[in-house]
């Protein structure tokens, strides 16, 4: 009985360390934030704190009350993470920690999303839920070399298929143009860059998605686009790349393949 209430409190200890954790790196992003941003002017139309007021504490209920209800049909939390397969979305989420307007939230309640959320990025993120080693690790060792069976007869050289290379970086654009227009500043929760990956000893893969393009119920407008999921899988040599708590990137290097 003793080593049980032992482990049992090991593993809250555990828990409570990674929710520390998740609370630094919210802390430091919204720091980096703000001070690129100054004091929300350069937002238009108006502030997102504005937007967050309103629908944080709607968020985080639903969150709460639909987590709750896939447990109670059996489901897991990797069958949890499995639907929302991106782990940017929750970390975006986090965003609205600070919100004022949360504090209708029980403190019992934002212990149990929080527990929610770190548990969620330990599994999403293959164990390192803070890219705390600057890489955005979606994909295990398994998913990369089925992608890379599946989709390899399409990759492309970007050197000698300048062309196919420039469209592809065309439509990027139009893409992440796109996924704001619907998402607005939340644009992470459709767009998900992930790796970098390393395929063999001087190549590495970084995957550029976007989910969610159709927008689900809420957007008639665009049910009809012409597709939901986009992913592009890159091979680079020699690459230099850091993936952030948020989705953000910086790298720099010479693109070899790209499909």
């Amino acid at each position: 009985m003793a080593q049980k209430e032992k482990s049992i409190y090991q593993i809250n200890n555990m828990i409570d360390d990674l929710i520390d954790e998740l609370f630094k790196a919210t802390a430091e992003v919204i720091y980096d934030t703000d001070m690129q941003h100054g004091d929300g002017r350069d937002y238009w139309p108006f502030h997102p704190v504005f937007l967050d007021s309103l629908v944080a504490p709607f968020v985080f209920k639903e969150l709460l009350r639909l987590f709750d209800v896939l447990e109670e049909k059996g489901y897991t939390l990797t069958d949890i993470g499995e639907i929302l397969y991106s782990p940017t979305k929750i970390a975006n989420y986090q965003y609205l920690w600070p919100i004022k307007t949360i504090k209708q939230l029980s403190y019992e309640e934002k212990y149990k999303l929080a527990k929610y959320f770190v548990e969620l990025l330990v599994i999403l993120r293959n164990g390192e839920p803070f890219c705390e080693k600057g890489r955005n690790l979606v994909w295990s060792r398994k998913n990369l070399i089925q992608n890379f069976s599946q989709y390899n007869e399409y990759f492309i050289d970007a050197k000698e298929n300048t062309e196919m290379a420039n469209l592809l970086a065309k439509l990027e654009g139009l893409l992440v143009s796109y996924a704001e227009a619907l998402y607005y500043y939340m644009i992470d929760l459709s767009r998900m860059m992930h790796g970098p990956y390393v395929l063999q000893s001087q190549s590495t893969v970084f995957v550029k998605e976007y989910l969610h393009l159709k927008a689900g119920e809420l957007w008639d407008v665009v049910s009809d686009f012409p597709f939901d999921h986009f992913k592009e899988i890159g091979l680079y040599q020699d690459i230099n790349i850091t993936v952030f708590f948020y989705g953000t990137y910086a790298f720099k290097s010479t693109v070899s393949q790209s499909p």
